[in-house]
């Protein structure tokens, strides 16, 4: 089904959104961004957490990192302005 049939609208598209936090309370990040997401996404799912170090810089600094799907009625350019906003 191609983007704009009322099908697709109406249900959403399956998005994969990747979060990571290496400052502060790690915890307490993800979950505030995964809440952000639920009011913007219907369906969520969430993946388990992983510990990651940096990856082309350096840090003292782990990354803690997850993955949310969903889907979503909103136009990509829409969802990623409020995604930017919202960082």
């Amino acid at each position: 089904m191609r983007r704009g049939d009322s099908f697709a609208i109406m249900n959403g598209d399956w998005v994969a959104i990747g979060l990571g936090s290496n400052l502060g309370n790690k915890a307490e990040e993800l979950e505030s961004a995964f809440h952000f997401l639920r009011g913007t996404l219907s369906n969520c799912r969430w993946s388990k957490v992983y510990e990651s170090d940096p990856w082309g810089f350096s840090s003292e600094n782990s990354f803690w990192n997850m993955v949310v799907i969903g889907r979503c009625s909103q136009e990509p350019e829409v969802l990623l302005t409020r995604l930017l906003a919202y960082e």
